[in-house]
């Protein structure tokens, strides 16, 4: 005899996104990176998730209840990257961060915390931080600066944007070509040039 009874369980179709994770009832649950864009079947009962491939089981959780937006992660499922971050933690993109600016270190501060699992943020640090390879420091700070104004949690893609929109316009004004003054005016002559002449 099976060791649980049966559950009466309700099918869906899903794919997997790039944070290798499905989400049931506003909770996520962590499914192998190597099914990352792949379509699957889920098996959703009371007490279990049930995550199937190809007609083949992959993995289970148990069900949570509770909190919205909690992760539920194995850590077999992460992607090495994930599992062996080594020198990336959350101390050293702080402090890169803070060496920028206070806004640049909220922003940081605030990506890491939106997620449950750590990892998934390192990507979107990583991303804004090397936004200096191309923009100044100052730049960058003002951006965070100006995201934090209208986005309690600015992502990678709403930095990137800004600064953009910011140097560009800059540039358009830069680039504006300073009037010639020695071509943009009227040759004037004095009356002696236009008296008769005898």
């Amino acid at each position: 005899m099976p060791k649980d009874a049966y559950e009466y369980g309700v099918w869906k179709t899903a794919r997997i996104q790039y944070n290798y994770h499905i989400s049931v009832g506003k909770i996520y649950y962590s499914v192998p990176h190597q099914y990352i864009k792949k379509d699957i079947r889920l098996r959703i009962t009371q007490n279990r998730i049930e995550v199937f491939f190809d007609h083949q089981r992959i993995c289970c959780h148990r069900r949570r209840y509770g909190r919205p937006g909690q992760y539920v992660t194995i850590e077999d499922h992460m992607p090495p990257n994930h599992r062996q971050a080594g020198e990336w933690n959350r101390q050293r993109f702080v402090n890169w961060a803070k060496k920028i600016g206070p806004h640049t270190m909220t922003v940081i501060e605030r990506l890491l915390d939106k997620y449950r699992v750590e990892q998934q943020a390192y990507n979107g640090c990583l991303s804004i931080l090397k936004l200096t390879d191309k923009y100044t420091e100052a730049e960058l700070e003002a951006t965070c600066q100006q995201a934090l104004n209208i986005i309690h949690v600015p992502m990678y893609k709403n930095i990137k944007r800004m600064i953009e929109v910011k140097t560009t316009s800059k540039q358009a004004i830069t680039n504006t070509n300073p009037v010639d003054d020695q071509q943009d005016h009227a040759f004037l002559r004095g009356w002696e040039y236009y008296k008769e002449r005898d």
